[in-house]
């Protein structure tokens, strides 16, 4: 598989919850999401005067808390331990640091050191040592077909 297909399916995970948040939002104002018909016709200046059926509920404020406000950094200026997360999800498996690091680089993260890395990635609770420079993903962050192995 490509890389560009493996980021542009991590992109589709990623943002596929926040838009199914979005779309029932739109539900719940009345409209319609995009990509489904919706006329158009029969809304006046007096529509837009009325209060959301949104408007303080607490749902709804909790649902908004999670979307992000800004755009996602570029991969070069994340933090380390971040960029080496999204490195190793791509991968779907466990990787060795020279490996991560290699990748880093390669995507144009401006790391400078492999201890940099290590000192990043062990002080992150998204990473495991698996000993021997072999590094995985955490509990709840970790690939698929890689289960957490005891130490």
């Amino acid at each position: 598989m490509s890389e560009t297909l493996q980021t542009l399916r991590s992109l589709e995970a990623k943002y596929l919850n926040a838009l199914d948040k979005v779309r029932s939002l739109i539900e719940m104002e009345g409209g319609t999401p995009s990509g489904q018909s919706a006329p158009l016709s029969g809304l006046s200046i007096a529509d837009s005067h009325k209060p959301s059926l949104t408007q303080d509920r607490p749902e709804v404020r909790k649902i908004l808390r999670t979307f992000p406000l800004r755009e996602p950094k570029p991969f070069s200026k994340l933090p380390k331990a971040e960029a080496a997360r999204v490195v190793m999800e791509a991968s779907g498996s466990d990787l060795r640091k020279d490996d991560i690091f290699a990748e880093m680089k390669k995507r144009g993260h401006g790391i400078t050191s492999l201890k940099a890395l290590v000192v990043s990635m062990s002080s992150s609770e998204h990473f495991v040592s698996r000993g021997r420079g072999m590094w995985g993903l955490a509990a709840g962050y970790q690939t698929k077909d890689q289960p957490l192995q005891n130490s």
